[in-house]
């Protein structure tokens, strides 16, 4: 793709901010709501932990729930991107549960660009338009996308991953940006551990572009290893973490044992 073919035109840009101003519009409603509605469970863990970082010194390394009786009640979770935002957030505003909510709709409005570019860039405008469209009104979007959990912000640090990836397939010689696609590929892994399947799309786009060479070219193992070295840090951390300390809980997908 040339550089003309890449500069979105004044059009498109008009269509993307009506779109993107509508789907911040709908996550908007009743930001305040309090955390219980569905997942409350995970929220409520996820506002503990926010809320901890807040009045504790922001010791995003040791992430605290409440419910570990008199223990520190350390555990071992993704790591706390949006948690941490939301704790900054608290400085200014104080501890309102409209701004964990606000911090998943901000990945939200930055996901929407990148899903845009990265459709236009294997189809075409309109079906870009479409997409974006789609994706701003499916229900599920909604809901997670205005709910205090990592979701959110992972899918949004994985399409940008996806987009920047291909960009620099066709721009080998630009360093800074595989700097920046290892970087958002490991916090998209950092702050959900099932987004490691990215590396798919990934395969296959290094498939497509150079066939069965991609498994001998050095730029791609070097990718590999870049991106998946923070977080195999972080979860040995988080493992060791809550296997130390009470109430011994490991990074989770389902509500607490009690």
């Amino acid at each position: 793709m040339n550089v003309q073919a890449r500069l979105l035109r004044p059009r498109e840009i008009r269509w993307l901010i009506v779109l993107l101003t509508l789907g911040v519009s709908f996550r908007l409603i009743k930001l305040s709501q309090p955390f219980i509605d569905a997942w409350s469970w995970r929220q409520s863990d996820v506002a503990m932990i926010a809320e901890n970082f807040y009045r504790h010194g922001f010791r995003l390394f040791h992430p605290q729930i409440n419910w570990g009786g008199n223990a520190p009640g350390y555990v071992g979770t993704e790591f706390q991107l949006v948690p941490f935002l939301a704790s900054l957030l608290y400085i200014c505003f104080g501890v309102y549960d409209w701004i964990g909510r606000a911090v998943s709709v901000l990945f939200f409005a930055v996901s929407v660009p990148f899903f845009y570019l990265l459709v236009r860039k294997v189809s075409n405008e309109r079906s870009a338009l479409l997409a974006v469209g789609i994706y701003i009104c499916t229900p599920l979007s909604i809901y997670v996308s205005r709910s205090f959990m990592p979701d959110m912000a992972s899918l949004s640090l994985c399409i940008a991953a996806l987009y920047l990836f291909a960009e620099w397939l066709e721009c080998e010689r630009a360093p800074w940006l595989v700097t920046v696609v290892c970087l958002v590929t490991s916090l998209a892994i950092l702050v959900k551990l099932p987004a490691v399947i990215i590396g798919l799309p990934l395969l296959y786009m290094a498939w497509k572009k150079y066939g069965a060479r991609c498994v001998v070219r050095r730029e791609l193992w070097a990718f590999t290893a870049l991106s998946l070295f923070l977080p195999l840090v972080w979860y040995v951390h988080a493992y060791y973490l809550s296997v130390r300390h009470f109430p011994y809980q490991a990074i989770y997908a389902q509500p607490p044992k009690m």
